[in-house]
């Protein structure tokens, strides 16, 4: 969390040079812990004050001067401003717009189009002219429909444009061809099962993020006059807010609007059996929303409302690392809609501008580095099973990993070093135990599997485990008989989980003795039981074979 505000009262029996070397020390303290906490490896290179709060933001890089534009959307139009010279941008044009919150630009050829959610249509800029002069036109050319307004657009490679949360066609998303004449979109087809508030288009496949549903959608649009339906998929807070993919389309990234919310990562290299395998926070101690995030080789770059700007190493998708952040904002951080909107990070400088609703422009060099990870399982050091919910820190940072079902763990650091790290178990009776001068490097995966020591603790007698849990057999073909024994009357668990710690089923024992048949459900592969009664957990591990 940024260091944000500052009370210093000097004491009154100080004479007026003490109070003064006093008041200096403390300044140079406070600005020391100012630019530590203001940002990590993301320079400061200019920043412009609007009078008006921003939404979006957008770039654009004329292929023949290799000028570089942000095109920032303002409350009542669009800001063009050269930054090429990131330390002196230059607004060049200001072009007007219905007055809107939302206001949210993208790029296609040398042509801007931004949409609002006040009225007037699409707003269609050539920027081909830049930097002496630009023009503009208001479309809203829909055959037979009154368009007037959307909430976000997209344009994909083959110059398609699609038009989200629109006031026509259920809200869904309009598809639109730019090639003919970039400014007057001819109109293909629709999207409207849901309200699309955002989207994401590559080779022919529409990803919608569809927020009041609380899902991305898959969208087949290889004829944009008939979209077919392929997947859906659930998002942790169930508020969809902007999808992305990596360069090789396997893994998908999504932003939920909602505080403590994280941006997950998806492997979708099977549209049929899409997999969560990642939750990325920027801390796991304060409240401040996830807006929206890009991936650009191999870096996710998101806007975090109160936080300002992050930038993840997701090379490794399934253990995303920030490694870079710059809060824009005043605020202190936590719930709240104020701060930064958006980020644009495709310039070919490598240079980055953000839009912050109250602060404005800021223009911003990072310095990318690859993450060090940090790896591994923790182990009961009586039994040697896997122990599930123990906590790891890295001491120092702000964010920490729990171990899955299977007692496994990813994390990392943005910074080589020695460090210490410190496993918790909150949940059980395991000790604490911290190991000291572990070594982490850029790129590299430190592998650090742990053994703790859990006892019952003394005092508590009345929580000894008490139970028998056994499979016969453990390695089967069609089923297997569980079998659960205790010896009071007491509300036990016996939960199933697949090899990668998904929980299929789950089963409530309130008798003292019980048998389930499991197994005619299942496919052949690795599963594990896991018993709970009052604390205490036994894990045991089940393989089904063809």
């Amino acid at each position: 969390m940024s260091v944000r505000y500052f009370r210093f009262i000097l004491p009154a029996m100080l004479s007026n040079k003490q109070r003064f070397g006093s008041l200096f020390l403390f300044i140079i303290v406070c600005c020391v812990c100012w630019v530590s906490s203001f940002s990590q490896n993301i320079s400061f290179r200019s920043n412009i004050q609007y009078p008006r709060i921003l939404s979006n933001i957008w770039g654009y890089t004329d292929t023949l001067t290799h000028k570089e534009y942000a095109l920032v959307g303002v409350e009542t139009g669009l800001s063009i401003v050269d930054v090429t010279n990131p330390d002196v941008p230059i607004v060049l044009f200001f072009v007007p717009n219905d007055t809107s919150t939302w206001q949210e630009p993208k790029v296609w050829s040398h042509y801007a189009y931004m949409t609002n959610e006040q009225g007037g249509g699409l707003l269609i800029v050539d920027l081909g002219g830049l930097p002496l002069t630009m023009n503009y036109v208001k479309w809203s050319g829909i055959p037979n429909e009154n368009y007037t307004r959307s909430h976000t657009c997209f344009i994909d490679e083959n110059g398609i444009l699609y038009l989200n949360g629109s006031n026509i066609f259920n809200r869904g998303s309009i598809l639109c061809d730019l090639k003919p004449d970039p400014m007057n979109p001819v109109f293909l087809g629709k999207y409207d099962d849901f309200y699309v508030h955002d989207c994401f288009a590559r080779n022919d496949t529409l990803y919608t993020s569809e927020i009041l549903n609380g899902q991305f959608s898959v969208v087949d649009v290889h004829d944009k006059a008939n979209p077919q339906v392929i997947a859906r998929q659930p998002t942790p807070f169930l508020f969809s807010h902007n999808v992305w993919l990596s360069d090789d389309g396997r893994f998908l990234f999504n932003t939920d609007e909602r505080h403590f919310a994280p941006v997950t990562a998806y492997d979708i290299s099977d549209l049929q059996d899409i997999k969560e395998i990642e939750q990325y926070r920027h801390s796991d101690f304060d409240s401040s929303i996830p807006h929206n995030t890009y991936y650009r080789g191999g870096f996710l770059y998101t806007s975090y409302y109160r936080d300002g700007v992050t930038i993840a190493d997701a090379h490794k998708p399934d253990n995303i690392v920030e490694v870079g952040s710059y809060d824009t904002s005043p605020y202190p951080s936590g719930n709240g809609f104020e701060g930064c909107w958006g980020v644009y990070c495709f310039f070919p400088s490598g240079n980055i501008v953000c839009s912050d609703r109250q602060e404005g422009l800021f223009v911003l060099s990072p310095a990318l580095k690859r993450a060090c990870y940090l790896e591994g399982n923790v182990t009961d050091l009586q039994n040697g099973n896997p122990l599930p919910s123990i906590t790891i820190e890295i001491v120092g940072e702000s964010r920490y990993k729990v171990t899955d079902v299977l007692g496994n763990y990813k994390t990392g650091v943005a910074d080589s070093g020695r460090y210490d790290v410190r496993f918790t178990d909150f949940g059980t009776y395991c000790f604490t135990r911290i190991i000291s001068g572990v070594t982490l490097s850029p790129g590299n995966v430190t592998v650090l599997n742990a053994a703790l020591s859990c006892v019952l603790p003394m005092g508590i007698e009345d929580l000894k485990m008490d139970f028998d849990f056994t499979v016969l057999p453990n390695l089967f073909t069609n089923t297997t008989l569980i079998r659960f024994h205790t010896s009071r009357e007491s509300n036990s668990v016996i939960s199933i989980f697949d090899g990668q710690g998904r929980k299929l089923k789950e089963f409530l024992i309130e008798t003292t003795n019980a048998e389930i048949v499991l197994g005619e459900e299942l496919s052949a592969g690795i599963y594990f039981l896991k018993a709970e009664q009052e604390g205490s957990t036994e894990t045991i591990q089940l393989i089904k074979t063809d």
